[in-house]
């Protein structure tokens, strides 16, 4: 079950893998709602009621067996069946993690320029999760938060006007305003009119000739561009002494006026804009993110942590996930523990045993042994009788096949029958367990709602269903049987069906034909069965089915009188003729299986068998009771109301019967 539900995860961003280094979740993080949707394992209806969602999840089912939508294996000896099964809906309302705008990476970092302007607002920032927080300038800007113009020579907050000076030095940038302050010899505001006058000033070292701020008339000496004077000489100005890199960067004098700023350790960006290196927003730190997280311990500085329910972290490895079937095995004593997820098992029931691994059920005959000797249990030795019954005649098909659903008297309920004279007589014993066991599963719900109130036990025997008016109990009564039973605890679980506990046994109704080990199966063919006993004659298969030795043992499927009478207008007229007799034999050897004896039992649990004609035969029990094919056995020979007779054969067709010992 819990690996149909890692399905949905794979496509989700991977969330706290790191741990976040400053602002507060709530300003980095705008998750999303989202909603996922899940189906339980498929399995028996019956056991499917008390199925639980994965941790998280909500039952949108609950209450009910769930939704009849799927199919689950039922394994029978050397082969496996498919049955109609229930499962149950899940929803999960989660967040899927998201980053705020202005926000990237794991830990949903400010983009360069704030999560309120990133970039500057001149530029996208790769934002998001998925992210690396670097800014897509637009064009003329530059920098790691856009915050400078790609060109030197331009100036003004669009970036966009080319600085004019000739012969000077521009204020350039965002933030100068294109003025010129011009070199040695040279005037005007473009720095373009040269002043012949300079040269007789001499002026000293790092200072130029230009015209007096007071009096343009009049030169004078004023220091050079990037120097500023201290009364007496002119100085180089030095940058880093202004502050001005950002306040994690170190500044560097490169010369007058001129400077470098380089983030400090732990730190990335121009210098102008550093922001704290996260290792974790990159490849999460190096840490394997299977089993570890990586967690943020500073500018630069990080360490990888086991995840919960992992420990041992090695380097470049990561972290061993801890074995919970081995510190706390959750399952049954009847399930196989299988850690398959941090701190989530798998129990699967044991080989022969069904349910959700928490709770494993075996067979009948094993429950019946569990119910009957459960130390304080409800039934403790009140079954002991029916189980020496079922010891004696039944107890290998219900250890070995079904599904099916037993009806089960208690001691007390047993009253009134010579237990001890039934174990006495095998075919006896046999026959009486059968009229208390029903083909597939049918639990007490179906019971209530069902609309063809019919039911058929392995005999063949119908019985009809009554709903209880004040006690809600659900009633049965055999046709021919004189008293009705109540079913005082139904739906218990077995791994090849159900069982019902009854107040007293149904009632032992004769059998409408009786197996005899000493005769023939042409002889034991009765009136009913007189026209496929004349077919069999007519087509000189009943010498053969009555001498032992080659293609014995049979089984075969005896179609009644009326099923043959049932045929369509001129058929059976048509296969009695020369022209169809070839038909005809094929039409009797279908209804043959050689080398084999099938008891009911056997059908119920085998999905197809090929005949003597070459041909399959499939069997099916409906979800209908009132449909179920009800299969008689008669060494073994099996009597049916309705004939797969047609001259073009049928591969599938509805069966009612009975059952013979």
């Amino acid at each position: 079950m819990l690996q149909n539900l890692m399905l949905f995860f794979l496509g989700l961003v991977a969330q706290n893998l790191c741990s976040l280094p400053e602002t507060t979740e709530q300003a980095k993080r705008c998750d999303k709602k989202a909603v996922l949707i899940m189906r339980t394992e498929c399995q028996p209806c019956s056991l499917n009621f008390g199925t639980k969602c994965p941790d998280g999840y909500t039952k949108i089912t609950n209450g009910t067996v769930g939704v009849r939508d799927c199919r689950y294996p039922f394994e029978v000896r050397t082969y496996t069946l498919s049955l109609p099964g229930c499962r149950h809906i899940c929803r999960k309302d989660y967040l899927q993690p998201q980053c705020c705008p202005g926000h990237w990476g794991p830990d949903c970092m400010e983009c360069p320029g704030g999560a309120h302007s990133p970039c500057s607002g001149r530029g996208s920032c790769a934002e998001g999760m998925e992210g690396n927080g670097s800014c897509s300038c637009q064009e003329g800007f530059g920098g790691t938060a856009c915050e400078n113009c790609a060109d030197d020579n331009v100036f003004g907050p669009s970036c966009s006007a080319a600085c004019p000076c000739v012969h000077g030095v521009c204020n350039s940038g965002i933030h100068g305003d294109g003025t010129c302050e011009c070199f040695s010899g040279y005037t005007g505001p473009n720095c373009d009119k040269p002043i012949p006058a300079c040269a007789a000033l001499f002026c000293p070292e790092n200072s130029r000739c230009s015209p007096s701020s007071k009096d343009e008339a009049t030169l004078e000496c004023k220091c050079l561009p990037n120097y500023k004077s201290d009364g007496k000489s002119c100085e180089p100005i030095n940058p880093c002494s202004q502050n001005i890199c950002h306040p994690h960067a170190w500044c560097t004098y490169l010369g007058p006026n001129r400077h470098s700023c380089t983030c400090q350790e732990g730190y990335r960006g121009d210098g102008q804009v550093c922001f704290p290196v996260d290792p974790c927003q990159v490849n999460f730190g190096n840490c394997p993110t299977d089993s570890s997280v990586c967690r943020y311990d500073g500018p630069g500085q990080s360490h990888c942590e086991c995840r919960e329910h992992y420990h041992n972290f090695v380097p470049g490895v990561g972290c061993s996930m801890t074995d919970v079937c081995e510190s706390h095995n959750p399952c049954h004593r009847d399930a196989h523990c299988t850690t398959i997820a941090p701190g989530q098992t798998k129990c699967t029931c044991r080989k022969g045993y069904i349910g959700d691994g928490s709770r494993c059920y075996g067979n009948i005959m094993e429950r019946l042994r569990e119910l009957n000797t459960e130390p304080g249990g409800k039934w403790q030795g009140r079954l002991t009788s029916f189980i020496s019954l079922l010891d004696k005649a039944y107890a290998w098909p219900l250890s070995n096949l079904g599904p099916f659903t037993l009806l089960l008297p208690t001691d007390k309920g047993l009253k009134g029958f010579n237990v001890k004279e039934l174990l006495k007589d095998n075919e006896a014993a046999r026959y009486f367990v059968k009229l208390h066991i029903i083909a597939g599963q049918m639990n007490t719900e179906q019971m209530a709602t069902l609309q063809m109130k019919t039911f058929y036990t392995l005999t063949g025997k119908p019985g009809e269903i009554f709903n209880g008016d004040k006690d809600n109990q659900v009633k049965l009564k055999l046709y021919g049987g004189k008293k009705k039973v109540n079913i005082i605890q139904g739906n218990i679980i077995a791994s090849n069906g159900l069982l019902h506990i009854l107040d007293r046994a149904m009632d032992k109704v004769a059998p409408t034909f009786e197996s005899n080990n000493e005769q023939t199966i042409m002889t034991m063919l009765q009136p009913r069965y007189s026209k496929f006993r004349s077919l069999l004659e007519e087509t000189n298969m009943g010498h053969a089915l009555d001498e032992d030795g080659v293609g014995g043992p049979y089984t075969i499927f005896v179609p009644s009188n009326e099923a043959l009478n049932n045929m369509k207008d001129g058929a059976l007229d048509y296969l009695l003729s020369s022209e169809g007799s070839r038909k005809l034999l094929e039409l009797v050897r279908y209804h043959i299986v050689p080398f084999t004896q099938l008891e009911v039992a056997t059908l119920i649990s085998t999905p197809h068998i090929r005949s003597m004609a070459n041909q399959v035969i499939r069997f099916n029990t409906t979800d209908n009771v009132g449909e179920n094919s009800t299969l008689g056995v008669m060494t073994w020979v099996h009597f049916f109301s309705a004939c797969d007779c047609s001259v073009d054969f049928p591969t599938r067709h509805q069966l009612t019967g009975l059952n013979s010992l």
